[in-house]
């Protein structure tokens, strides 16, 4: 039982003599400052551990972040490169059906296009 063991430990060190009673308080002195370092270095390592960690997502996510946008971007480019290309090619009097054959998109595809960006057909 805890409560009797708790009892009994303070029975025996009231019997201690004054000697033996400074090296229990120095014993436990000890034990609680090496306590206290103990919980300090995990607290340490636990926030240098949480820093590395958010360093690593942060740097893996910029990265694949970068991928994606890189991407994007292209696509993006690509697409406008594309529009242009449409625009160009039928104001110079190239048909809708010859624009559709060279950028391989349906007709209904090439009418739109020129359509949001103003162009009547």
């Amino acid at each position: 039982n805890r409560d009797i063991n708790e009892a009994i430990e303070i029975c025996e060190v009231a019997a201690y003599s004054e000697e033996e009673q400074r090296r229990y308080e120095k014993y436990w002195d000890r034990v609680r400052y090496e306590n206290t370092l103990l919980h300090e270095k995990f607290r340490e390592g636990a926030e240098e551990g949480l820093k590395e960690g958010i360093e690593r997502g942060l740097e893996k996510g910029l990265k694949k972040g970068k991928t994606e946008g890189k991407k994007e971007g292209l696509a993006e480019g690509e697409k406008k490169k594309e529009t242009e290309f449409i625009i160009n090619a039928y104001q110079n009097g190239i048909s809708i059906e010859q624009i559709a054959k060279i950028v391989q998109l349906s007709v209904e595809n090439i009418t739109e296009i020129l359509r949001q960006n103003g162009i009547n057909t």
